[in-house]
């Protein structure tokens, strides 16, 4: 293997390595989202059931 061949390979392992950072970064944000959209849901439902109690 000659250097230019290195390299290449070497871009081909940090393209996976960003990709999957990448990936990781959706998921993070995405679960956040939900837990987000979640817990609004519940504070509202707790807020409403709250009122309507005598």
């Amino acid at each position: 293997m000659n250097t230019m061949e290195n390299f290449i390979i070497s871009l081909e392992i940090m393209g996976k390595g960003m990709g999957g950072i990448f990936v990781a970064i959706l998921l993070i944000m995405l679960i956040v989202w939900a837990l987000g959209k979640f817990s609004a849901y519940s504070a509202k439902k707790k807020d409403e059931d709250a009122n309507r109690m005598p």
